[in-house]
């Protein structure tokens, strides 16, 4: 939890042997100001009061600041949204593994809102086989793909973090074996052609789902941090 409450009911972050309330249960709170960890509130008694609770990066620090504090860690409830943007959407920032249930219970609490993903952790299995025509449109092919995310009834954005469409760029190999028993099988590679394949979008670091299927084929849209911000109501 990255503020708190002090005595007169200002929201506070977190300093070293500091002390504070907790906005939505309102029980105490304490500094944990480590070098390792990001400096966060955590309970007394060692349990957050929201079930929904994730234990907070650098990722999403790096989101949160681009924000007003006010707009940071905003009740609903028993829960805090990430995000609460001007325009009234909410950003669930999803830096770790989520149930499908879950997934539809946020949904079901915060009605207008985004997922956005950190998807940094698995850009060596997103592959964008090709471009459809000149728009800023990709055919996806998500390798072990993470299932829960089909449920998603709400818009899901992946953050390639310091990657870029430019490199992930695939294609489809069909490999011929020399013993007539085995048969043909397709793999995917990077492709050689990233730079002509994905155009002005080459730089983009963020991408849309637009369809998901179970084995990992789909669509998305690419984008960058300014145009999501503007979208989302920066």
């Amino acid at each position: 939890m990255q503020y708190a409450l002090n005595p007169t009911g200002d929201r506070i972050e977190a300093i070293k042997g500091g002390r504070a309330v907790c906005p939505i249960c309102d029980s105490q709170v304490l500094a944990k100001c480590g070098e390792i960890v990001v400096h966060h509130w955590a309970h007394e008694a060692g349990q957050d009061c929201d079930a929904w609770f994730e234990p907070e990066t650098e990722w999403h620090r790096a989101w949160k600041a681009l924000f007003p504090p006010e707009c940071v860690e905003v009740p609903f409830g028993e829960h805090r949204a990430d995000i609460f943007t001007r325009k009234g959407v909410v950003i669930e920032l999803q830096n770790s593994s989520i149930s499908g249930e879950e997934i539809r219970a946020r949904e079901a609490c915060y009605k207008r809102m985004v997922w956005l993903v950190n998807a940094s952790h698995f850009t060596d299995r997103l592959f964008l086989m090709e471009r459809y025509g000149e728009s800023n449109c990709f055919k996806l092919r998500w390798k072990n793909l993470r299932p829960t995310w089909q449920f998603a009834k709400k818009p899901v954005y992946l953050d390639l973090g310091s990657g870029s469409l430019s490199g992930l760029m695939g294609r489809e190999v069909l490999t011929v074996h020399e013993h007539p028993a085995i048969p043909m099988q397709k793999r995917i590679e990077r492709s050689r052609y990233q730079s002509v394949d994905v155009g002005a979008f080459g730089r983009s670091s963020i991408i849309l789902l637009n369809t998901l299927h179970a084995r990992g084929w789909g669509s998305v849209k690419a984008m960058d941090r300014v145009d999501l911000l503007r979208v989302l109501g920066f």
